[in-house]
């Protein structure tokens, strides 16, 4: 018996499957999007590129390739949307600790005050902080 070689069908069959392999990590990304799940979503992000370039550096099915382009304009509007969010919890991040800067900042003149070590520069610095 001889064992016939893998098929055209086959192989279509297998890149079906990896590129099926794809687009399930993109939905498990997109999930991680809504959780803020950052580590996670950026190791998968990482597996999902590893794997889109594995597979275009293969030849793509003529049956495969409106499909694969149209999902590769999905993966680029995932990919615009959590830049998107990354930027803007990164803006609110900042925005948090800017608070709590003020906040300490407030805080120490007010104990400096109580405990009467306050100096002049101090008075300054509580001046401006109160005002910010």
């Amino acid at each position: 018996m001889h064992s016939a070689p893998a098929t055209p069908l086959a192989k279509d069959r297998a890149q079906r499957d990896s590129w099926q392999a794809i687009m399930d990590l993109s939905v498990e990304i997109s999930t991680l999007v809504e959780q803020h799940d950052w580590t996670r979503l950026i190791d998968l992000a990482e597996q999902r590129d590893l794997r889109v370039a594995a597979f275009l550096a293969q030849s793509i099915p003529v049956a495969m390739y409106t499909q694969v382009m149209l999902d590769i304009d999905q993966l680029k509007q995932q990919h615009t949307l959590i830049s998107s969010e990354l930027a803007r919890q990164q803006q609110h991040t900042e925005e948090k600790e800017r608070q709590l800067r003020r906040v300490r900042a407030e805080l120490t003149a007010k104990a400096a005050i109580e405990s009467g070590t306050l100096v002049e520069s101090d008075e300054n610095v509580l001046d401006r902080t109160m005002r910010h």
